[in-house]
């Protein structure tokens, strides 16, 4: 799945603002506020670039009734993503991500690629997902890249709307 996220700033005032604690700790904030809970694990930024997980707590019954046999009562989702320095040269950031859930038998993983725009910048984010869950294998991943895309858009409009009162 490939889902982009556009801004209206160049792609290295994106990357400023992203790779800053102050941008996770809102994001945190966001979820909490709506509902769920939600929380930074490790944040760190250094030479070789910025590397944040943070966890959803969850419930089976937040799941589709498909979903909801293979996984407990309640359980975490631990989101970590790394990303690279951003590169003066080209205005361009690349990253990785990848979603950990200890007790389903599903893979997520995916890269980042921010590059500059005509109209600012984009985040662009390929997806891969896999359940390892036979029969019902292909419709978890279906059920998991439509939930992504969701969150994605989400946390879009959250980013745009972040920027614009950051400037």
């Amino acid at each position: 799945m490939v889902y982009d996220v556009d801004v209206a700033v160049p792609a290295a005032v994106m990357y400023r603002n992203f790779t800053g604690v102050d941008y996770w700790q809102d994001l945190v904030d966001f979820y909490r506020n709506n509902g769920a809970r939600t929380e930074i694990a490790h944040f760190a930024t250094d030479a070789s670039g910025t590397d944040v997980s943070f966890s959803h707590i969850m419930s089976a019954q937040d799941l589709p009734p498909i979903a909801r046999p293979v996984v407990p009562a309640s359980f975490a989702i631990v989101r970590v993503q790394h990303f690279d320095p951003f590169c003066d040269a080209t205005n361009r950031a690349v990253g990785h991500y990848r979603a950990e859930i200890p007790v389903a038998p599903v893979e997520v993983t995916g890269d980042y690629v921010l590059a500059d725009t005509a109209s600012g910048s984009q985040m662009r984010l390929e997806t891969r997902c896999h359940a390892r869950v036979p029969i019902i294998g292909g419709q978890i991943e279906q059920l998991l890249a439509n939930g992504l895309r969701i969150l994605f858009a989400k946390e879009g409009e959250f980013t745009a709307d972040w920027i614009d009162s950051h400037r």
